[in-house]
């Protein structure tokens, strides 16, 4: 009766609103120093569950019990429109309790032993993002500007929760990365160099197993406990930075390994994986996607097949299948950084190019001119010979049948000497000049042995296609800058010693200066 007949006036005297408000305004500093001690409570205790059964700590049960004392008073007074100031107060109390579960996560994640006390502070979070904030949305869905700011906290309480997972992933990636390692070490292993046939599919599927057992081990033991100790929320935020994690370890552990000796190609030969061994990795690959969705208990296929690190990782290993032609575009569309001048310059060149294309067949070709060096840094002993000359080579696809090097006549004794002379390539109509490039070098010319490198320089002719030629000066390094991707294709390259254009391709982007002796 009360409610329906009495609840919506206003008494004439409302005594007991000043006391609300006072304990209302009072309970602002209480409640946050309350907050405070509970949590650093959980802290210094490494945050215990509260029961044996319970996902979460002693603080959180603490913090939600108070705020649900909040949610009493509201009740209680609840009635006239004219006592939205005590609801907005309560609100504000609501607010602020989970605005400082929020600020404590953001300070610092504290350094645990167990990985179920990490599940448990994981779970702090999630309370906060789906009770404290949904419930006062829905109690007060006609007031805009509290939702928006409702929102706007969730938002923040989403972002720390992930900023989380993503920090106790991290804490696994140096076990991570011995795991895949040894991975890596185990595929080594595998023998067999030519294409695998459909009937050795069970076999590949066999060592594939073999091969991931040293990672498998690791995230079985570590989730397994996880699963047990978070929120499922929380768990598959926790799954997607490990995924995240794995998926690049491999990448840069097992399949594109960084170099050991840049100055010596051939020492990384073994490095390099045989068609066998790509088999046996794509089918461990479809092992961890099949675990990590965990039979639509983790995480999405949608999700792990659109991933960006699992497309990065697929692309990389779809490098070693690729051919001769596909090999050497891609390097020459990847490597944009190759005439990087950070060891110093050993001089520079002036050269002329020219793109033209047939407009019947359709077909282009290159006019390059050789115009001058200047300020070639090469000693030479007393009485010493330098003879420079400059060597163009045309890097690109479909050359195997086309010219694609030209060398101008050497000058005695000249470190600044010109040449002024002219050489044309083909390109034909099968690619644009987008997957060209012009390796230019200068060497020392030298009689019954091989000539020396004196420095070299790149011109990639997509920098010149819109206006069709150009005029200009390159400075000279010591050797081609490459990322590992470039150093990948150097490798796979460097294994097809039947082929004459990988063979030039590689003997070109490995060559490094030697310094000259000093003149005496």
């Amino acid at each position: 009766m009360f409610l329906k007949y009495a609840s919506l006036n206003s008494p004439s005297f409302r005594w007991f609103e000043p006391f609300v408000m006072q304990w209302l305004n009072e309970n602002d500093d209480v409640s946050l120093e309350y907050l405070n001690g509970a949590f650093q409570r959980d802290k210094k205790d490494e945050f215990p569950p509260s029961s044996e059964n319970s996902l979460f700590s002693n603080s959180v049960v603490d913090v939600f019990t108070q705020l649900t004392q909040f949610s009493r008073v509201e009740t209680r007074v609840s009635g006239p429109r004219d006592l939205e100031e005590v609801h907005e107060e309560i609100r504000q109390d609501d607010r602020q309790g989970a605005a400082g579960l929020c600020r404590h996560h953001q300070e610092g994640v504290p350094q645990l032993r167990h990985g179920r006390e990490e599940g448990v502070y994981l779970n702090e979070q999630h309370p906060a993002t789906e009770s404290t904030v949904g419930e006062d949305v829905r109690e007060d869905g006609e007031a805009e500007d509290v939702a928006t700011i409702l929102n706007e906290l969730q938002a923040s309480l989403n972002t720390v929760l992930d900023e989380l997972a993503h920090k106790f992933a991290k804490s696994l990636e140096v076990r991570i990365a011995v795991k895949v390692k040894e991975m890596g070490d185990k595929l080594a292993a595998v023998k067999g160099t030519g294409q695998v046939q459909p009937s050795q599919r069970k076999a590949v599927i066999v060592e594939a197993d073999d091969v991931l057992v040293p990672l498998m081990d690791l995230l079985e033991d570590s989730l397994s406990l996880y699963a047990h100790s978070c929120e499922k929320t929380v768990l598959k935020r926790l799954l997607k930075e490990l995924w995240k994690i794995v998926m690049t370890t491999m990448e840069k552990t097992v399949v594109l390994p960084p170099m050991t000796d840049k100055a010596d190609i051939s020492k990384d030969f073994e490095r390099n994986l045989t068609p066998k061994q790509c088999a046996v990795l794509e089918a461990a690959l479809d092992t961890i996607k099949q675990y990590f969705h965990a039979g639509g208990n983790g995480l999405k296929k949608n999700f792990l097949d659109k991933s960006p690190e699992l497309k990065s990782l697929n692309y990389a290993l779809s490098l070693y299948t690729q051919t001769t032609d596909t090999l050497i575009k891609t390097f020459v569309t990847t490597q944009t950084n190759q005439g990087s001048t950070e060891e110093g310059t050993v001089g520079e060149i002036s050269v002329q190019v020219d793109l033209y294309t047939h407009p019947g067949t359709g077909e282009q070709r290159i006019n390059v001119k050789v115009v001058a060096a200047n300020d070639l840094r090469w000693p030479t002993t007393a009485g010493g010979m330098f003879r420079p000359f400059v060597e163009v080579n045309l890097i690109g696809p479909h050359l195997a049948d086309k010219k694609r090097k030209f060398a101008t006549k050497s000058k005695s004794n000249s470190w600044s000497p010109k040449f002024n002379e002219s050489v044309q390539f083909l390109i034909g109509s099968e690619e644009g000049p987008d997957s060209f490039e012009l390796h230019i070098c200068i060497k020392d010319y030298c009689f019954a042995r091989d000539d020396r490198l004196v420095g070299v320089a790149v011109l990639q002719l997509r920098d010149i296609v819109d206006q069709g030629s150009c005029a200009t000066w390159l400075s000279l390094g010591k050797r081609c800058h490459m990322d590992e991707t470039g150093w990948t294709v150097l490798r796979i390259l460097s294994q097809r010693t039947n082929d004459e254009v990988a063979k030039e391709f590689v003997k070109l982007k490995s060559e490094v200066r030697g310094e000259p002796p000093i003149t005496q």
